[in-house]
């Protein structure tokens, strides 16, 4: 095959092979050895070299593609995350506290936090080793919490494998709807993986198109539909259509009364760990209760990237197959510069703006406007996590502190299950 290329008979390499300045006549293309690609693109920088790709014959430009296609599945040159999974070669983030990472995955213990560095159960976690501070003394935990840990006992699991049972819970009416006016939250947790999926409704009547919503999701990921169903807490009311449709893909489906607390400790555990974490980042923000959907989804975001007790992996990794990025996570309610669109003339070039949630996109987070109050999805590259007071003191009057102390909005969570306040794939 001829080709622009090198002249024949020329050494490859030598001082007589480089091309003229004007347009070669058709010639044959010498060997190629792909151990020597590295030191073609690094050699001398002639017209045909370029970085530019201008001037270049066809068979170059195509060792250029195969090069650039080799170094994207070597290191992730140039990808841009379409997930929350580990790409390879991920950016190299700044080494941080334990408390400001304590304060990142919503108060939960240093313990699991250490185990994520240390076992490398996921990617971008770095903590500053010389500020390994105990984080027992925390404020905002002893406040929510008391002195009990955050961690409940590990409960067994029931299935061998992913998809074998899927545990759902209803909780709600909450005392104050959400931005959204929800007022029930609805939780599919899987036994094997303990991978959470939050749906915010606004009434019982919606967990019928929920439920068949999830069961077709499963589908398209997995190729199969769960092979059984374990639903509690008041989701007892369920349609006879979807008991047609569960039973049309071969689904199990099983109810649990309200005093059967010692059957759903699965579902149970991870409610009140949900709950907890809402508590703590709604406290630790200083946002009024009417921000617990946005808190809660953020819960459930963190706590599928958060090791379980008993498992030495992540429910990300075990439902996914791949380790979780967490490099993108930052304090929930912390101030974030976001790029402001159509930027005029005597106006800043970013926003202040409230950090609410994440978003499936590299630098792009869900964020409160200070200045109009609108939630957005907006492109951030800055954020202010240190507590200092008066951080947000030009925020508009809805996101006043709020004394979270015996909340109405969480308490009771354990002596009452069925009135339990509650990332999609």
């Amino acid at each position: 095959m001829a080709s622009f290329g090198l002249s024949e008979g020329a050494p490859w390499g030598s001082e007589g092979s480089r091309p003229w300045r004007k347009r070669p006549y058709l010639s044959p293309s010498p060997p190629h050895d792909e151990e020597e690609e590295e030191e073609e693109e690094e050699g001398w920088g002639g017209p045909w070299t370029g970085t530019s790709g201008r001037g270049l014959d066809g068979t170059e430009r195509r060792r250029r593609r195969r090069r650039r296609r080799r170094r994207r599945k070597a290191g992730g040159a140039g990808l841009a995350p379409q997930s929350f999974a580990a790409a390879a070669g991920p950016q190299r983030e700044e080494a941080v506290s334990l408390d400001l990472w304590h304060r990142r995955f919503a108060h939960r213990d240093e313990k699991g936090i250490l185990a994520l560095q240390d076992r490398s159960l996921a990617v971008g976690v770095r903590i500053n080793q010389t500020d390994v501070r105990n984080t027992a003394k925390c404020a905002v935990c002893l406040r929510v919490r008391g002195p009990r840990p955050s961690a409940l006992p590990a409960t067994e699991r029931a299935s061998g494998q992913v998809l074998d049972l899927i545990h759902g819970v209803l909780n709600g009416p909450l005392p104050e709807p959400s931005l959204k006016n929800d007022r029930y939250a609805l939780i599919f947790v899987d036994d094997f993986s303990r991978y959470c999926c939050t749906y915010l409704l606004k009434g019982k009547h919606e967990v019928q198109e929920v439920l068949q919503k999830y069961v077709n999701l499963l589908r398209q990921l997995f190729q199969r539909a769960p092979k059984a169903f374990q639903m509690e807490n008041g989701i007892e009311s369920i349609s006879d259509s979807s008991k047609v449709f569960l039973e049309e893909h071969g689904v199990l489906y099983r109810w649990l009364g309200h005093h059967t607390s010692d059957e759903r400790g699965a579902a149970v555990r991870e409610m009140t760990t949900l709950l907890e974490m809402t508590q703590c980042m709604l406290a630790d923000a200083g946002l009024p209760k009417k921000f617990w959907g946005e808190a809660f989804m953020m819960a459930t975001h963190l706590l599928n990237r958060f090791p379980g007790e008993g498992s030495s992996k992540t429910p990300f990794e075990l439902w996914h197959g791949q380790v979780p990025q967490v490099s993108h996570l930052r304090v929930f309610g912390s101030m974030a510069y976001a790029i402001r669109e159509g930027r005029q003339t005597l106006r800043s070039a970013t926003e202040q703006t409230v950090l609410l949630g994440y978003v499936r996109r590299d630098k792009w987070y869900k964020v409160m406007s200070v200045e109009t109050g609108r939630v957005e999805i907006r492109e951030v590259h800055y954020f202010v996590e240190e507590k200092t007071a008066n951080a947000k003191g030009t925020a508009p009057d809805p996101l006043g502190a709020q004394n979270h102390s015996g909340d109405p909005l969480l308490s009771a969570t354990a002596s009452t299950p069925s009135r339990l306040v509650s990332d999609r794939m």
